[in-house]
């Protein structure tokens, strides 16, 4: 039975999880082999503790972290907390395959009967990289989402309502969010992203000033051009 469910959703069977007893139902088999596989991961998955954890105080968007130079990386692997953050910054996630309601349903069963927060604290970490249209490109486009005819507003919407509903302590992801942190506060980390969003915020300026220049020369140049001094000496 538990090979069918799982072969259902594409899941791989687990050798081992967190989890420390038998999966009451159905809903927390597929979750406990999405979210607690042990196999192939380093995150810590805490119970009651790290109630202080800062590490979401400097969090920054997808978009935000291409400023200091962070790729992202679509990983090929059906345990979603299998997130690395690697020296060279290259953010590797595994591709959200999870259907909105699944992912509500998972959020609700984990608040109100586990002690661990593995998919609320996935869900937190997905809301501080998506808070823009923009994010949701930068996601897209390394194919860690997928858009599942949604358009980039309505994601943001839906990670930006998931997120507001859970309670951000007992965090899973604080180590790697301290690791990102540590990459973009580097000085010369800091030195590129103020010049690139100088640049990307000066460039559309110059773009704008060179329409307005080409606009007013073409202008100038019909009304020269226009120009009939016969006509004028007639009257």
């Amino acid at each position: 039975m538990i090979r069918l469910v799982l072969n259902f959703f594409n899941i791989s069977t687990p050798t081992k999880t967190y989890a420390t007893k038998t999966p009451r139902h159905l809903l927390e088999l597929v979750m406990n082999a999405l979210f607690l596989n042990t196999q192939n991961t380093s995150v810590s998955i805490k119970v009651q503790k790290d109630d202080d954890d800062n590490s979401l105080d400097d969090a920054r968007s997808a978009s935000e972290m291409e400023f200091y130079g962070i790729s992202f990386k679509a990983v090929d692997s059906r345990n979603m907390a299998k997130i690395d953050f690697t020296t060279s910054g290259e953010l590797r996630m595994p591709k959200l395959n999870i259907e909105e309601s699944t992912l509500w349903n998972f959020l609700i069963f984990e608040m109100l009967s586990c002690m661990t927060r593995i998919v609320s604290s996935y869900v937190v970490l997905m809301g501080t990289l998506i808070n823009s249209e923009k994010d949701v490109e930068v996601l897209l486009g390394s194919k860690i989402l997928a858009s599942r005819g949604r358009d980039a507003k309505s994601m943001v919407s839906m990670f930006t309502e998931l997120s507001a509903t859970v309670n951000k302590k007992n965090f899973c992801f604080g180590q790697l969010m301290k690791n990102i942190n540590t990459y973009c506060t580097s000085h010369y980390r800091k030195m590129r992203a103020n010049f690139v969003r100088k640049y990307y915020d000066s460039r559309w300026e110059l773009l704008n000033n060179i329409l307005l220049f080409i606009l007013t020369s073409t202008q100038t140049l019909f009304s020269v051009l226009g120009y009939n001094p016969m006509s004028r000496g007639s009257n």
